[in-house]
């Protein structure tokens, strides 16, 4: 879908199969769980921090190299020739290339930006919150109480329906 401004953003399908197509050539649930459990929140967020919920749900396929096990640049590339730049240019302020600290130096992060960077470091590998500053801080921003914020677990038991 096109947002103003950020251009192509892919939506929850979209997003879905990028992530599981990563997961097929990894096979690291744990950073897939972290990848789903990181957009549904940044999407539960939107309200509260009056960001476009689509946008940051997006933000879910910054951590593509990883997931795919491939460089960033190769991960950038692949975004950019779906037209998702502004996902492109989400994934490169986490590359710790000389050339990307200096860009990041000379960069202003705009608001989305802000925010996966602030969210990345207060979640574990396996997808759950940590207690730390970052988190305590960002707590500061939303009207509930940071836990509310993750996505439910559906529990089923088995017979299914009962």
């Amino acid at each position: 879908m096109y947002k103003e401004n950020y251009g192509n953003i892919p939506n929850r399908d979209k997003i879905n199969f990028i992530l599981n197509d990563g997961y097929e050539k990894s096979k690291d649930l744990n950073l897939l769980i972290r990848s789903f459990r990181i957009g549904r929140f940044l999407g539960n967020l939107s309200k509260d921090l009056s960001l476009d919920k689509e946008i940051l749900e997006s933000l879910s396929l910054y951590k593509l190299d990883e997931l795919y096990n491939d460089s960033i640049i190769n991960i950038y590339q692949k975004l950019r020739e779906e037209a998702y730049f502004f996902n492109a240019k989400v994934l490169l302020i986490f590359d710790e290339s000389d050339f990307m600290k200096e860009y990041k130096e000379n960069h202003i992060l705009n608001d989305y930006e802000k925010v996966i960077l602030d969210v990345d470091r207060f979640f574990d590998y396996k997808g759950d919150i940590i207690d730390n500053d970052y988190k305590r801080n960002f707590s500061l921003l939303l009207s509930k109480d940071i836990e509310t914020y993750l996505p439910k677990v559906n529990k089923n038991k088995f017979p299914y329906n009962k």
